[in-house]
């Protein structure tokens, strides 16, 4: 039988309890060799295997949950070192709601049990406190004689995202449908009033069911000078205040023009309130009844209005909106079937306008009828009594010279 012999040092105890070096010799048999050959190139190919994979591969102890073991790839996706990891419990891995009582994280706990060879969707951290989504897919084995726990993380945090961004998208996409399908039911009944005041309010209702808690509309002549104001959602005190600080025609063809491009979302206006211009030019606007709470990214003092405009470009009127219900600021689809309303509701309201003077116009036209009416059956009256008298004249005149001139 051949063999390789290999030699090592050791120490033994002599009879006198000393320590003394010795040398040990030992020879494998050629099969033990191949067996030992075997289990090396075994290791090391499961090594390099180990850490090459692009997966994060974390090794815990199954009952300390105690790291002992991670690739390049697990650095890299929580930011920290081997040094930073290994000995280190695994619940380094996760953010604080991830952990359950027993100090290990949840899904941990779920492949230690049930869950185990299964996928699981979970988050970890990273060293500055970055969030990541992970799929984690574990297995319990057994390693130099102790149960460990090896699990694979990939991250997918680029897929949750373009998932949730799809989410997002479709629920816009839906919100914008059911939107336009309200505003198309809403225009039918905006129709069916030809009173202006009407028709106003039924605008300022549309506008509030599309999640805007106040609404106002300001009716402008031709010089852009505010000739009526409705709203919604608003107490008659802040009304008022509204109607005392009214901007001059001069100062709102300027909030139309080119130097408030800036804050166009299509046809509408956005203006952040952390913006220096905003703040000096809108000084006494009426504030905002939202909780901090109900805040997303409005501000309770960003403004919001569009120009009612007629397909001639003519600006019947200006249409602001406050206090939006899911707290959120506008975007220019969100706005896209306001917009479209917003064309719809100036011709309403210009109709309306013409509606009402045709009305004043034959009432007019009516009283002068009435009065030309009066005036003729007036004269009519004293002509009738004219010719009455000019017979008694003539009658009289008759008798006068019968009197004078008596038959013989």
């Amino acid at each position: 039988m051949t063999g390789r012999a290999t030699e090592s040092s050791a120490e033994v105890v002599d009879d006198l309890n000393q320590k003394k070096p010795m040398r040990v010799l030992h020879v494998d048999d050629e099969h033990s060799l191949l067996k030992r050959e075997a289990l090396q190139e075994s290791e090391e190919r499961y090594r390099t295997l180990f850490e090459e994979a692009m997966d994060a591969i974390f090794v815990a102890d199954a009952e300390t949950g105690i790291l002992i073991d991670c690739n390049r790839a697990a650095t890299e996706l929580v930011g920290r070192t081997k040094k930073e990891l290994i000995g280190k419990h695994q619940r380094i891995l996760h953010p604080r709601q991830e952990i359950v009582e027993e100090g290990i994280s949840k899904t941990f706990k779920q492949h230690l049990k049930e869950k185990k060879g299964q996928v699981l969707e979970a988050q970890v951290i990273t060293k500055k406190g970055e969030i990541k989504e992970v799929a984690i897919k574990a297995n319990l084995m057994e390693l130099r004689g102790k149960k460990v726990l090896q699990g694979i993380f990939r991250d997918i945090t680029d897929r949750k995202q373009m998932e949730n961004a799809l989410r997002k998208s479709e629920e816009n996409h839906r919100n914008i449908s059911n939107k336009m399908l309200g505003l198309m039911k809403s225009s039918a009944v905006l129709l069916t009033s030809a009173d202006l005041h009407e028709r106003l309010q039924t605008i300022l209702d549309v506008v509030c069911e599309q999640g805007w808690r106040r609404a106002v509309i300001t009716l402008k002549n031709e010089k852009l000078e505010t000739t009526d104001i409705v709203t919604a959602g608003l107490t008659n005190e802040e009304e008022e205040r509204l109607r005392g600080h009214q901007p001059s025609g001069e100062v709102l063809r300027e909030r139309l023009s080119s130097m408030f491009e800036q804050y166009r979302l299509g046809e509408f206006y956005y203006l952040p309130w952390s913006n220096a211009l905003v703040q000096e030019q809108f000084k006494h606007a009426v504030p905002s009844k939202m909780k901090k709470e109900e805040m997303v990214d409005w501000n309770p003092d960003d403004l919001l209005y569009v120009p009612l405009r007629l397909p001639g470009g003519k600006v019947v009127g200006i249409m602001s909106m406050d206090d939006p219900e899911d707290g959120r600021r506008p975007t220019k689809e969100s706005l896209a079937p306001l917009e479209l309303f917003a064309h719809q509701a100036a011709t309403a309201i210009e109709n309306a306008k013409l509606i009402q003077q045709v009305k004043e116009y034959a009432q007019h036209l009516e009283e002068k009828v009435e009065e030309r009416t009066k005036q003729l059956k007036e004269t009519q009256k004293r002509l009738v009594n004219s010719e009455r008298l000019a017979a008694i004249g003539e009658l009289a005149a008759m008798i006068g010279h019968d009197l004078r001139n008596p038959l013989t």
